[in-house]
């Protein structure tokens, strides 16, 4: 399931014009997602199926449990992002963050400026702070 979504989410970055990076990473998260929420539906599924009926040696049982609790799983959180929009909202919400983060990289850019500096200036004293750790400078 990721393979085929980063192999999907690439072609659609190739093909679509409008398509940025964030459209990439919000839905091969949300397509995560949905496979995780999947296996576990489908784990907790074969795990009761097994423990109620303590049939764990039949091998179709639980194969049968597998594919349909996957397949509703899997169709139902389509419908779910689907409905939401999901996916283009994580990619609103980066948009967002990325335009925060660039109205504010004069302010981050000076920080670190001062940071480094005062790293150049007393190694020890920068180390101590970075790890929390008391410093005595003599």
């Amino acid at each position: 399931s990721v393979v085929f979504s980063i192999a999907f989410h690439s072609l659609d970055q190739l093909l679509n014009d409008t398509a940025t990076w964030h459209n990439f990473v919000a839905g091969i998260s949300t397509d995560i997602l949905a496979a995780l929420a999947g296996v576990a539906v489908t784990y907790a599924a074969t795990s009761l199926w097994v423990l109620a009926s303590g049939t764990a040696m039949l091998a179709i049982g639980p194969m049968i449990i597998v594919v349909a609790a996957g397949a509703f799983t899997a169709a139902m959180l389509f419908d779910f992002f689907n409905d939401r929009k999901l996916a283009n909202r994580v990619a609103a919400l980066l948009k967002q963050a990325e335009a925060r983060f660039n109205a504010n990289g004069d302010q981050f850019q000076s920080q670190a400026r001062r940071l480094l500096n005062y790293a150049e200036e007393d190694p020890q004293g920068f180390m101590a702070r970075l790890f929390g750790l008391p410093y005595i400078k003599l």
